[in-house]
């Protein structure tokens, strides 16, 4: 086992265990798949549109005819949108056309029908116009075999309605892995119940399982476990039926800290424990029955850091994401701040959008206790372990937090 490693060698490890984990699949229905993962690349069934159609409301004619306006024509027919064309246009004949509906063989485009005058059987054409005017041609917008979603693409609704148009109906994606959350800790109360002195309120149960929501995960939840060995083992035999474990709490160095001894009886492999960074120092990541579990410090905004910095692109790859946690936004930072070398620093920022560029602001106390300092970023600014200070105006990345507008 690894101790007191770096914030890179961190992450390195824990996306090399996503890497080897292998993913699964199943079949949804298209209404189910907002947010999913495909599965494999989708392609196109037929062309669309699958045959030239009219642009407009008004009358398909051969341009031949023209030549002389104004021009009459007789009508042949009328072609509503969903209607197979009955005839072959020829010479001196119009057809009756609407948005969407077929082009008739023989046509060459469609004059609009305020350009238009009808007197019984017959139109009066009262402007030009050009040889496929106001016609869609067929696969104007994408041909029978072509790519339309690559794999690894999480499908917004956009792409939904894409996918519905080429008549697919059902869709192999990544399965979405459930997320076992253990939250442990004597000292804490649930909202139900009057806070005694010497208690605090739970609020690690409620944003993990928010984190892992986000994350179009499965959490199931096991909160308020004490600071007991045969509690917290029997947590974690519970929730070896989950693909991972996340376990909030008794992590650190002191005597009610049970939680890594009990996995260490458990046979647990442990990767790594420690972290040089802050929040979170006491971060971390082992497997247990080839399982991935992350520990995470008690802390409130030091668990919120944690799942966000590795917990949040771990799942993203194990849900098939193609593009892991790649939306950093370049900021001017907008005051000095200054932090003690040997250390990465996750600094919590509040982001504001100024003409073209993004500014970033500390959103004020950054102590791991200040629940606040989360729930007003936007972003995670962090400050490498050689770095002692950040100069005003100075450009840096900053990660979104997957709950921010800019992520």
């Amino acid at each position: 086992m690894k101790k007191n490693i770096s914030f890179k060698e961190a992450s390195e490890l824990i996306m090399g265990e996503a890497n080897r984990i292998k993913l699964q699949s199943e079949v949804i229905d298209l209404y189910q798949s907002l947010n999913r993962v495909v599965y494999n690349d989708i392609k196109a069934k037929i062309s669309n549109p699958q045959w030239d159609n009219s642009a407009m409301d008004g009358f398909a004619v051969r341009v031949d005819d023209l030549k002389q306006i104004p021009a009459t024509l007789r009508i042949i027919e009328t072609i509503f949108a969903g209607d197979k064309p009955e005839a072959k246009l020829k010479k001196g004949e119009a057809a009756g056309i609407m948005t969407g509906a077929q082009i008739p063989e023989g046509a060459d485009a469609v004059v609009p029908v305020e350009y238009t005058n009808v007197e019984g059987n017959f139109v009066k054409i009262m402007k030009k116009v050009e040889k496929e005017e106001n016609i869609r041609k067929s696969g104007e917008d994408y041909k029978k075999g072509e790519l339309l979603v690559k794999k690894g693409s999480k499908l917004n609704p956009a792409q939904i309605g894409l996918i519905a148009s080429t008549g697919i109906g059902k869709l192999k994606v990544f399965r979405n892995p459930e997320v076992a959350i253990i939250v442990t800790g004597t000292e804490l109360t649930d909202y139900k119940k009057n806070l005694k002195e010497g208690k605090i309120y739970d609020s690690n149960s409620y944003s993990l399982y928010a984190q892992v929501l986000l994350e179009n995960c499965k959490p199931f939840l096991i909160k308020l476990v004490k600071d007991d060995k045969r509690a917290i083992k029997n947590s974690i035999v519970r929730a070896l039926k989950k693909d991972v474990l996340i376990v909030s709490g008794g992590i650190s160095m002191g005597k009610a800290d049970y939680v890594k001894e009990v996995l260490s009886d458990l046979k647990g492999r442990f990767i790594f424990s420690k972290v040089r960074q802050r929040p979170g120092n006491p971060f971390t990541f082992l497997k247990l029955n080839g399982k991935p579990v992350f520990l995470l410090p008690g802390n409130p905004v030091s668990t919120e850091v944690c799942f966000e910095i590795y917990v949040r692109p771990f799942l993203q790859k194990i849900c098939g994401l193609k593009n892991v946690n790649q939306n950093v936004i370049n900021c001017r930072i907008k005051e000095t701040i200054k932090v003690k070398k040997g250390k990465t620093y996750f600094l919590r920022v509040l982001l504001k959008k100024e003409e073209e560029e993004v500014q970033a602001f500390l959103t004020g106390p950054q102590g791991s206790g200040i629940i606040t300092s989360m729930s007003k970023a936007d972003g995670i600014l962090i400050v490498k372990e050689d770095c002692e200070e950040i100069k005003k105006d100075c450009i840096m990345p900053v990660f979104p937090l997957s709950w921010s507008k800019f992520c």
